[in-house]
């Protein structure tokens, strides 16, 4: 009997796939309420939608069972982290000096899209690329093709380890720990 025709494994695989459907769905929701709120104050726009609609499309695509395994998992993450917003958003205590995204919004939208600002932007600047170049690195020393060259890789960790270093104090200013001052 092959793999995928044990229905058991098929079961499993169903449920875990539904899963991962339903934490997604449960991300864009609590996102959407918010970005409509934001389109009903400023108008919609292409920024907009990139920069709240295309990064939870391309996760939700990653979560697919093609995708590669470690890109699956950093997608989960990320809508994880979303969904975690959407818990944190209505509660003013948990991080009561969180940045603001727009004073004019209402203030469980404005926490929501600040809270997926912080997400996103700790996942773009170093979740992702260390990745990518740690990904592309271990295939170079396993002699396997890889989409980046060795040195592009290295200069990339070095980035990604330049970043990921202040990324605490970033995220603590985001959060409201203390400000950053110029």
């Amino acid at each position: 009997m092959r793999k995928m025709d044990n229905p058991k494994r098929l079961t499993e695989s169903a449920v875990k796939n539904h899963h991962w459907g339903h934490l997604a769905v449960e991300a864009c929701l609590g996102l959407l309420i918010a970005v409509i709120h934001l389109v009903s104050l400023r108008g919609a726009s292409i920024a907009v939608l990139l920069l709240f609609g295309f990064p939870m499309l391309y996760a939700i695509t990653y979560l697919h069972r093609s995708s590669d395994k470690g890109a699956r998992r950093i997608a989960f993450a990320f809508l994880l982290f979303i969904v975690v917003g959407g818990l944190i958003a209505p509660v003013p205590s948990i991080f009561p000096k969180m940045m603001q995204f727009d004073p004019a919004l209402p203030p469980h939208a404005d926490r929501m899209l600040s809270w997926y600002c912080i997400v996103y932007f700790m996942f773009i600047l170093c979740v992702v690329p260390l990745y990518i170049f740690t990904t592309c690195l271990l295939k170079h020393q396993r002699g396997e093709p890889a989409k980046l060259s060795a040195p592009t890789c290295a200069l990339g960790l070095a980035a990604v380890g330049l970043m990921g270093s202040s990324m605490p104090f970033l995220l603590g200013a985001m959060l409201g720990f203390w400000k950053l001052e110029p």
